[in-house]
């Protein structure tokens, strides 16, 4: 029978009110939640007859509250819904409430700018208010109106969007709207970056979305920009100001030599035009040019369009062979090298951490350390690769830094070689070489107590002298074991007419790592597919094919770059569509994690095309073909 102690039974009590008690205190209806009330809107510049919602939020409300909502001017109301969270425990609803919202959808009916009203609620006789939201709405998809403030100091934009007599549709879009892929330079050497910025320009009232993005086959890529918020700036050419929408900014880092045209972007437009009848302007004033439209005839009509940036050829010239050092291996920029010892002793077996740290600007994240030369008696593991890069900036500048775990089986003083670093200055157009000077440092004897101690270690004489006399006679009875098991069974021959044929020895079974095709690799990106996963879709492919390169070059992940991988794919004379079609999708991936929508389609023809990569890759007879 158990048998209960009063003192262990009153301490479980005790712990399960406690940790009861931390539960009750962590459940949201049982915290004493700020009170607050506050408006919401998801975009504050929007295109004419483009929906948007308002939500007026009460935080902390014990009940629901009733949203006074005031009149809205200049919007049309399309929907109306509340929204309350509530904790759900054991399939029972609790009565306190989180958060309480009532939600609008508005879509506004004119250009310009619009105030959403403050809107008020009473709790517990205390009234509570918003603050008023300022909305902008022009015609425009892609162009939002700057703010007031921000308009100060920028030229006026004029608005061309009228069709006067004697003027055509086509010259209006031609000289007003249009595309642009701007680069700061188009002749550049192997891993030395350019600048590339896609932009719109417009004096046009007009609904545009991307249809294509641009993608860089053949160049490691880095965005400047964390996000594409459709803010417009105000950019003057050949004297007239130009309202300008950024559809992609890069910096480009060429992985091979050769002539390479950009990949133009592309979109859809409607332009809402006005057709007038009246008279040219011929330096009149706005209210006499009003004036005289007034009595003339003026219809609306909508044009439809599409735009492409003019192409741009990228000349990618090959690094010097003359005076290349022996351990260049592709950084391209200008650089320091500095070495970071431990400040601590080093003691014998213990696990310290030696750096080498590259900082400069150039091709950082392409860039690897050469091999250090460690003195014997040292042991290491590959190093931690870590990046601290500005990707806002042109050059790409930061540092990286390899850390190294080492450890020493001796003591003893230790030297480690110079360790030198070579890299193409673009500028000078020459090869430099950073040297460091030798590391010397000392190991000292561990102070950690031995794993075996003496004073645990008992002498022989210490042993009773029966239990010698007991293994004595157990080593006897093992060895007559051994002799009965061994020897007689020698002197024992069977008849040559009953013996039977030997048996072939059993051969031993050799496994072959078994080759999963490359369709099956890519499973999880499927299922991401279809469940319209888009990050886990284009995560899921990237790392197959970093796997299935990482398989076919056999290299740590620690050189698993771009730059790297193309470099071995060519020493195995991988055909070069082969690699620019790998390079591609990467390329794809990474642009995609960027931008929010993804059509079903692309999807579908990008897995398709990292499929077909990624088999050739694991055949090498097609890959080389």
């Amino acid at each position: 029978m158990m048998q209960f102690n009063t003192k262990t039974f009153t301490g479980i009590i005790y712990r399960l009110f406690f940790i009861a008690g931390l539960f009750m205190s962590a459940m949201p209806g049982h915290t004493q939640t700020e009170l607050k009330f506050v408006s919401i809107v998801s975009e504050k510049s929007v295109a004419l007859k483009q929906p948007f919602q308002v939500q007026f939020v009460v935080y902390g409300a014990k009940y629901v509250p009733d949203i006074k909502i005031p009149y809205i001017k200049g919007f049309v109301v399309n929907d109306t819904f509340t929204n309350q969270a509530s904790q759900v425990i054991g399939g029972k609803t609790l009565q306190w409430i989180d958060s309480y919202s009532k939600v609008l959808v508005l879509t506004p009916m004119k250009t310009g700018r619009f105030v959403i009203p403050a809107a008020s609620v009473t709790i517990n006789g205390r009234k509570l208010t918003t603050k008023a939201i300022n909305i902008t709405v022009s015609q425009t998809g892609l162009s939002s109106v700057p703010e007031p403030e921000e308009m100060q100091n920028e030229p006026r934009v004029e608005d061309e969007s009228e069709i006067r007599p004697g003027e055509k549709v086509e010259d209006k879009i031609k000289n007003n709207f249009f595309l642009r892929a701007n680069t700061n330079k188009t002749s550049c050497y192997v891993g030395e970056p350019l600048a590339v910025a896609y932009k719109a320009y417009s004096r046009l009232n007009s609904n545009s979305q991307v249809v294509k993005r641009p993608s860089f086959p053949g160049f490691s890529v880095v965005e400047m920009v964390e996000s594409y918020d459709n803010k417009p700036e105000v950019e003057v050419i050949k004297g007239n100001a130009f309202y300008t929408n950024l559809i992609r900014k890069v910096q480009l880092f060429p992985l091979q030599a050769g002539k390479y045209e950009l990949d133009p972007a592309e979109i859809e437009s409607v332009v809402h035009f006005v057709k007038t009848n009246g008279l040219k302007n011929d330096g009149k004033s706005q209210l006499q040019r009003l004036l005289d439209q007034s009595s003339s005839f003026r219809s609306n009509f909508e044009h439809y369009t599409t735009l492409r940036t003019v192409p741009v050829t990228i000349d990618v010239k090959p690094l010097p062979e003359k005076d290349q050092p022996a351990d260049f291996t592709g950084a391209v920029g200008k650089f320091t090298l500095q070495t970071i010892m431990p400040a601590e002793e080093i003691k014998q077996g213990e696990l310290i951490k030696i750096q080498w740290q590259l900082s400069g600007s150039g091709n950082l994240q392409l860039v690897t350390l050469p091999d250090i030369d460690w003195p014997k008696g040292i042991d290491t593991s590959e190093p931690t690769v870590k990046e601290d890069l500005n990707q806002f900036v042109y050059p790409l500048s930061g540092k990286k830094t390899f850390d190294y775990a080492v450890t020493a089986r001796d003591t003893g003083q230790y030297t480690i070689p110079a360790v030198s670093f070579s890299y193409f200055d673009p500028q000078s157009e020459n090869y430099k070489t950073l040297v460091t000077a030798p590391i010397s440092f000392h190991v000292s004897a561990s102070e950690k107590t031995p794993f075996i101690e003496t004073r645990n270690v008992k002498s022989l004489a210490d042993k009773p002298l029966h239990l010698y006399w007991f293994g004595g006679v157990a080593l006897v009875i093992i060895g007559w074991i051994l002799y009965q098991a061994v020897f007689l069974k020698k002197g024992i021959k069977e008849p040559v007419t009953n013996a039977e044929p030997l048996k072939p020895m059993p051969v031993t079974e050799i496994k072959v790592r078994e080759v999963i095709p490359a369709a099956a690799m890519f499973g999880n990106a499927r299922k991401s597919l279809i469940n319209d996963d888009t990050k886990g879709f284009y995560r899921e492919v990237q790392q197959v094919l970093w796997k299935i390169a990482a398989e076919r070059c056999d290299v740590l992940p620690s050189f698993l770059n771009k730059q790297n991988i193309s470099f071995q794919l060519q020493k195995q004379e991988i055909a070069a569509p082969v690699i620019n079609n790998f390079l591609t999708v990467l390329n794809e991936c990474e642009w995609a994690l960027y931008t929010p929508d993804h059509s079903p389609s692309d999807m579908q023809e990008l897995l398709d095309k990292a499929v077909e990569v990624g088999d050739k890759l694991k055949n090498p007879i097609t890959a080389t073909g």
